[in-house]
């Protein structure tokens, strides 16, 4: 099982050098992510 994490995940898990696939799956992550963000609200300006 491979986790992706900024910081240490807990115990049992140690680093790893990172491979393609991980690369990859990091990369649909964001995209995945990006998607489903919801944009903030425009608020028309009165003159």
């Amino acid at each position: 099982m491979h986790v992706l994490a900024d910081g240490d995940p807990g115990d049992g898990f140690s680093a790893v050098p990172a491979n393609l696939e991980d690369v990859y799956f990091g990369e649909l992550r964001k995209v995945a992510l990006a998607a489903t963000a919801t944009p903030a609200p425009v608020q028309a300006q009165v003159a």
